[in-house]
């Protein structure tokens, strides 16, 4: 495998992270929002927990790091519904972040502690619930931009890009 073709395919993922962290301490610097510290921790921490885990998978003796997937998804839920939750304006909004969030936690709790699959399964059903989760918190916010139509130029707002760089990943 040429060089080339090990970094698409073992550390594309945290490369993408640690551009994601590099944008957010720049943001973070400029204005000092609690949100934007928030989501620059998680991708800090979402950086190192992927180039851990490629760095796990490419060893010969194929260390199980399902168990680092499953944190990711745990902590990538609860921050992206807490920044939604942020974001978005309305109580019934606000409620179906919160649900979705529950529904999630639920899930994960049910699948990975009581069944006991935290360090043994990948569980594409709760990925897909979350990535389902966010598209929708996503939907959501492209519903407030509608409904709240203002003056400002839509391309110049951080959040725009932001949840579309979202909605076009999830």
């Amino acid at each position: 495998m040429t060089p080339l073709e090990s970094f698409f395919k073992n550390f594309l993922e945290p490369f993408c992270y640690l551009i994601y962290a590099i944008v957010f301490f720049l943001k973070f610097s400029r204005d000092k929002f609690f949100i934007t510290k928030i989501l620059f921790v998680y991708y800090v921490f979402a950086t190192i927990l992927l180039l851990l885990a490629s760095i796990n998978a490419m060893r010969i003796e194929q260390i199980d790091n399902n168990w680092m997937y499953n944190i990711f998804y745990l902590v990538t839920i609860c921050v992206l519904s807490f920044y939604f939750h942020e974001v978005l304006i309305t109580k019934t909004k606000k409620t179906a972040v919160t649900l979705l969030l529950v529904t999630n936690v639920v899930i994960f709790i049910v699948y990975d502690i009581v069944l006991g699959h935290f360090f043994g399964a990948f569980n594409e059903q709760a990925y897909a619930i979350c990535f389902i989760s966010v598209v929708i918190y996503a939907l959501l916010y492209f519903d407030q931009l509608l409904r709240n139509v203002t003056e400002q130029n839509i391309l110049y707002q951080f959040n725009f890009w932001l949840v579309s760089g979202y909605l076009l990943y999830f």
